[in-house]
């Protein structure tokens, strides 16, 4: 059966992209933020439409969990000056036209603009990250379609190569020393600087680029627009946030009555 030929679009919207560093802390935020699925304030979450989300990578919806099985095959630095925030959560997405182009209400996007993004998205993150990529969850129950991505950037830390006998080291075993050093293949090691994709100058924008040029045959143009407010807080923050409502709230309800009781006077 011939494949039907995917048809180039124009002038559907824009990309919608979300790219930041992140600590474990962050990760914890976007964990539940997958797995306690709530109008919250935070994300205009329906909760009929939960069913759509989808896991494109990873084993669930537990990030935080990915990431440390990810890890354990892979050399953490432990100095001091190693970075607090050595993870990327990214998003993408696009503008709501693309997804609804007659205006439909969120739910009602059109089938086939939704799934050629869903394909170009998949292979896009895939090739640019390889195994970094350590999940994707697809959230369809939200105002506009979008995917969350956590990606933990290594890179192939190779032994310095000898360039000096040791103490007591024989001829023969230094020659051996520098064989083995010529097919050592390195050790997986979580580094930002020193990732292919993520260690480039100006990456953010660099990748933002990338994903806009895989994008533009469905008609999407490049667009520094992000995911604003944060899609997935700190629970330390979140818990402010709320904390700061109700007060919020009470001055408000306290201004009210001072206000009812002055009319009254009058």
């Amino acid at each position: 059966r011939r494949q039907k030929k995917e048809r180039a679009l124009a002038g559907t919207g824009s990309i919608v992209t979300n790219f930041r560093q992140a600590s474990r802390a962050n990760l914890k935020g976007a964990t539940l933020h997958q797995t306690k699925r709530s109008p919250d304030g935070w994300a205009a979450i329906d909760l009929s439409r939960i069913h759509l989300n989808e896991v494109w990578v990873g084993s669930g919806m537990h990030i935080l969990n990915d990431v440390n099985a990810y890890l354990s095959d892979v050399v953490e630095p432990t100095h001091k000056n190693s970075s607090a925030s050595p993870f990327c959560t990214i998003i993408l997405g696009a503008s709501p036209e693309y997804f609804r182009p007659n205006g439909e209400p969120p739910g009602q996007e059109d089938p086939e603009r939704l799934e050629a993004w869903k394909a170009r998205t998949k292979a896009w993150m895939k090739e640019t990250f390889g195994d970094d990529l350590v999940s994707a969850i697809y959230n369809g129950d939200e105002t506009t379609p979008h995917v969350h991505l956590a990606i933990c950037p290594t890179y192939l830390k190779r032994p310095r190569k000898p360039d000096r006998k040791k103490p007591g080291e024989t001829d023969a075993a230094f020659s051996q020393r520098c064989e083995d050093w010529k097919t050592a293949t390195g050790t997986k090691t979580l580094s930002w600087s020193s990732n292919e994709v993520l260690g480039r100058y100006n990456s953010f924008g660099q990748l933002r680029q990338s994903y806009a040029e895989a994008m533009k045959r469905l008609g999407l143009e490049y667009s520094l627009a992000s995911f604003e407010p944060a899609q997935y807080p700190e629970p330390k923050h979140k818990k402010k946030h709320l904390e700061d409502l109700e007060t919020e709230k009470l001055d408000a309800l306290a201004a009210l009555e001072e206000e009812r009781a002055e009319l009254a006077e009058e």
